[in-house]
């Protein structure tokens, strides 16, 4: 068994954490992946012909 200063608190709270943080994180990355596809490739050789940057 390994030993550790480390309540079993302090984990649970720590892997809490770190999965709502995760499912945020994922949560946007498909709401900006479906906007991406919803506007199609149109779009994008739109933003290309009038010289515009997706940086800004």
């Amino acid at each position: 068994m390994a030993a550790s200063n480390l309540t079993t608190t302090t984990v649970q709270t720590t892997f809490w954490v770190f999965a709502i943080l995760f499912t945020v994180l994922l949560i946007a990355e498909v709401r900006i992946m479906m906007k991406q596809i919803s506007l199609g490739p149109e779009s994008a050789s739109e933003r290309r012909s009038t010289g515009t940057t997706e940086e800004g």
